[in-house]
């Protein structure tokens, strides 16, 4: 298995794809459908990204209030 430098949320689809294909998981497979999959079974990487990595400088100030709750 491939250990890749970075977070599978940075990920293109076509990055998925070809993954997806490497790994044995189906022969072939389209952009479409492997949207309808990551949508189908809520992996959403890509709504990730603005959670792990807040751009932000005052965003800990910010979320204080809500993660206290």
């Amino acid at each position: 298995m491939k250990v890749l430098a970075r977070s599978v949320s940075r990920w293109s689809l076509r990055e998925l794809q070809r993954e997806v294909v490497t790994r044995g998981v189906v022969a072939t497979i389209s952009g479409t459908t492997l949207w309808r999959w990551l949508d189908a079974d809520a992996i959403r990487p890509w709504r990730h990204r603005s959670w792990l990595f807040p751009r932000d400088p005052d965003f800990a100030s910010k979320a204080g209030p809500i993660l206290d709750l």
